[in-house]
């Protein structure tokens, strides 16, 4: 069993023709543009990279996202007790 089987919120994702996106998990919205989504969810930093992407749903009390546009990457990382993507990713 892995640090993610116990998460209170489940995370789910779908992808339709690389072009809608939904999520559910979603905790946080760290930044985005038409370029590249940063999300914080129960499974992890997720960063979504594309072009023409938008939010059409963002509803954080419910942990739900919908994105549209092309989806050319999705990529997770990983829980680190030394911190967090940002930590890293800012040298922290």
């Amino acid at each position: 069993m892995n640090e993610y089987t116990t998460a209170a919120v489940p995370h789910r994702l779908t992808l339709d023709d690389r072009e809608k996106l939904t999520l559910t998990g979603v905790e946080d919205v760290e930044r985005f543009d038409e370029d590249e989504i940063v999300l914080t969810t129960s499974a992890g930093a997720l960063v979504i990279k594309g072009s023409e992407l938008h939010m059409e749903k963002l509803s954080l009390d419910g942990g739900e996202v919908r994105v549209s546009g092309r989806v050319d990457a999705l990529n997770y990382e990983e829980r680190h007790a030394s911190g967090g993507f940002f930590a890293r990713l800012l040298g922290g």
